[in-house]
């Protein structure tokens, strides 16, 4: 998401409450979305997301994440009740054992279109010094990330990023939050894992947790 209005870019890392927040810039912050920007070839995705970041070097560019242990899981079950051909993949009712392998060994042809993108580690969305490259394509110079917020203290955070571009903080709605068995107790992330799921979600996103400070569940909790 672009605006013009508050000089600000949004870059929407999967699973880390960005549909929340794209809601919120384009009622409130004049934002343009999944749409071309008025002189670029490309909506801000990917490609189109460089060409803007290195078009406006001097707007604010904003992010978040997540833990990535949580993260994949929460990939997981969005990718269980997807519907629809982005989501189709040879087996359907995947457990989250066989997820992670899948994806940890690299087995693309096993993973829908959903699954390949939003199990992209999250350093592969966020411009920075250390990576001059983004989906492809040469960041300009001067070109970085002004604000790294966490879905973990999203609300706080993200009050933060309207103060520093001028939008109004009339409280984020969580959107397309994963829905829950009714009467259910919401099942913590770590009851997901074992030492080997633990071990290979580490070595999956080791790039992640190193960059963002992030520790794998102890492997005390199996």
């Amino acid at each position: 998401m672009i605006s013009h209005v508050h000089r600000c870019i949004f870059i929407h890392v999967p699973k880390c409450g960005g549909t929340s927040i794209e809601a919120y810039l384009r009622a409130h912050a004049s934002a343009l979305g999944h749409r071309p920007e008025p002189g670029l070839d490309l909506t801000l995705r990917r490609e189109g997301l460089v060409q803007a970041l290195n078009r406006h070097p001097d707007y604010f560019a904003f992010t978040f994440v997540r833990h990535p242990f949580d993260r994949i899981v929460s990939a997981w079950r969005h990718s269980l009740r997807g519907v629809g051909p982005y989501h189709a993949r040879p087996v359907r009712d995947l457990s989250f054992a066989e997820y992670v392998r899948i994806a940890a060994e690299g087995r693309v042809a096993e993973q829908s279109l959903f699954d390949r993108y939003h199990l992209l580690p999250q350093v592969a969305f966020v411009p920075a010094p250390s990576r001059p490259v983004l989906f492809g394509v040469a960041l300009g110079p001067g070109v970085t990330c002004g604000f790294i917020g966490r879905f973990e203290r999203l609300e706080d955070d993200f009050r933060a990023v309207c103060r520093r571009a001028g939008i109004a903080e009339l409280g984020l709605a969580r959107l397309n939050a994963a829905p829950e068995q009714a009467g259910a107790a919401r099942v913590h992330w770590t009851a997901r894992y074992d030492a080997e799921t633990i071990r290979l979600v580490e070595e999956l996103y080791r790039e992640d947790l190193e960059t963002f400070g992030y520790e794998p569940p102890s492997r005390g909790l199996v």
